[in-house]
């Protein structure tokens, strides 16, 4: 449930959420979740840990600096002067609503009628701000659900153009695997949504064995492929070597990034770059908003610079290249600049060229 400036207490959408209840026009009574069995809520674009749900919930006041942090964005929620908060976005959460007896989709039901409540009620009601690439690492698992499967209308991205002669995937001798769970074996619908998994594909020799999807999840729906990319991107500089764009593993990474002169990939090759090995320092804490991983998206590019490369070129050395192993996510971001400089092609125009449409990819992609 989404508010902004102007929603005063008293609103539907904050009756819908801490009464628990609302009469439609229908005359049909959706029940919904009080604020402190909520899954999450975000402030401004922070999310509320948990131990501070139920002090923001019930509207306390009173020690603010303990239990609900000194936030003013908190301050305001909990004392109920909501028209000045940027957004409140309260996740109910799906298993609290199974487990008080509501009907099909009663989370997804209630969050529409608030929506509908909200634009009737409150012209002011304003959109969410246009998230940065660093919110992801903090989305609530609830609204990963939603985004993970439309990133590219939450992000720029660059369609991968789809085989004009998919190659179709056979299907074998279909299994019922049950998996064990907590000390008992349980179906693989049980598994998924414990594991709140959308998709299970098993491949056998080519075929299908299993296929199933969960969470209003379809065959026909796409879903971020995040750090999967890394092998993707390694396919490519492999196509890139046979293409003649690139010399070869043991090549210097600062012959295709110049603006890397100077800095801790000074003598750093190829090979070091996909195996993470460069020896350059790095926070990969997707918790810490200080960390490099979060920090390398919003930090402003030098001017002249790709703001990856730019990031990046201020690294401190930590170790001789290939002495040490040490996950980065900015240099998986390192290799696609690099591609793009030796084949002077979009990364999406040379995975659909070298790869996609080859092996018979049935839908666009993208990156």
């Amino acid at each position: 449930i989404i508010v902004g400036p102007g929603i005063q207490p008293g609103n539907p959408v904050l009756d819908l959420a801490q009464r628990g209840q609302h009469q439609d026009r229908h005359g049909l009574t959706i029940a919904a979740q009080p604020l402190e069995h909520a899954q999450s809520i975000e402030i401004g674009q922070h999310p509320i840990k948990n131990h501070n749900i139920p002090c923001l919930a019930q509207a306390k006041t009173q020690g603010l600096g303990a239990a609900c942090g000194r936030d003013d964005n908190m301050r305001h929620f909990a004392e109920g002067t909501l028209d000045k908060l940027a957004h409140v976005h309260v996740i109910l959460g799906k298993q609290n609503a199974h487990r008080n007896g509501m009907k099909k989709h009663p989370v997804r039901t209630a969050l529409r009628l608030a929506f509908a409540l909200a634009l009737s009620a409150a012209p002011a009601l304003q959109a969410r701000e246009k998230p940065q690439p660093a919110d992801v690492l903090i989305w609530p698992q609830a609204r990963r659900a939603v985004e993970f499967r439309q990133m590219e209308k939450v992000f720029p991205h660059a369609r991968v153009v789809r085989s004009s002669h998919p190659a179709p995937l056979l299907r074998g001798d279909p299994i019922a695997p049950r998996i064990m769970l907590d000390g008992q074996f349980v179906p693989v619908e049980q598994f998924m949504a414990r594991d709140q998994s959308v998709g299970l594909l098993v491949l056998q020799n080519g075929r299908i064995r299993l296929e199933a999807y969960a969470d209003g999840f379809r065959p026909g729906d796409h879903w971020a492929g995040f750090s999967l990319t890394k092998s993707v991107s390694s396919a490519l500089i492999v196509a890139a070597i046979r293409d003649g764009r690139i010399g070869g593993l043991d090549d210097a990474v600062t012959h295709y990034l110049p603006g890397l002169t100077g800095s801790a990939y000074d003598g750093v090759k190829l090979r070091h770059l996909l195996s993470m090995t460069s020896g350059a320092a790095w926070s990969e804490n997707y918790l810490d908003p200080a960390s490099d991983v979060a920090r390398m998206y919003s930090t402003p590019a030098d001017p002249g610079f790709d703001p990856i490369v730019s990031y990046m070129r201020h690294l401190k050395r930590a170790s001789p290249p290939g002495s040490q192993w040490l996950y980065k996510t900015g240099e998986t971001d390192l290799v696609g600049m690099l591609l793009i400089q030796a084949t002077g092609e979009p990364l999406a125009n040379y995975l659909s060229r070298r790869i996609w449409q080859k092996i018979g990819m049935e839908s666009d992609g993208w990156w």
